[in-house]
């Protein structure tokens, strides 16, 4: 993931702050989130100061927020201005990984092929552009 997000870092300028910081924070989770946590918890938006993180459930919501303090001291220390992130509950995680999906959104990543060609190892490149897709799809869901 670190490959990711030194990709995104050389490419901030071609998406809104929060757009940026969210994928780079996404790609670099599992550091700042130990353990099994990170497995069960995905940062989804980032609001100016704020960070949303979707969690399985209110058992992981109020393990993670007993970390919020020392998740956004290491935030800061990678130079994210996060001062306050919300939990809440999502359903992300009932979809299996090998199950199709229907979506009547279409989106065309046309225009930030430069961002991901870069990418040499092809399973990293492919994992990154449905990440990236579904990220896209969901922000014009909502």
């Amino acid at each position: 993931m670190e490959i990711i997000s030194s990709i995104l870092k050389k490419n901030l300028n071609c998406f809104k702050n929060n757009i940026s910081n969210l994928l780079i924070i996404s790609s670099i989770w599992d550091v700042l989130v130990d353990g099994c946590f990170s497995q069960i918890s995905k940062p989804i938006k980032v609001t100016g100061n704020r960070l949303i993180v979707g969690v399985l459930d209110n058992i992981v919501l109020q393990e993670l927020s007993f970390m919020h303090d020392e998740i956004v001291s290491r935030l800061q220390k990678r130079g994210f201005k996060i001062n306050k992130i919300s939990f809440k509950v999502i359903n992300y995680f009932d979809i299996d990984k090998n199950e199709t999906v229907e979506e009547d959104i279409e989106v065309d990543l046309r225009g930030y092929e430069y961002i991901y060609d870069s990418i040499e190892n092809d399973n990293i490149r492919e994992s990154f552009k449905r990440a990236f897709s579904a990220y896209i799809k969901n922000l014009k869901k909502n």
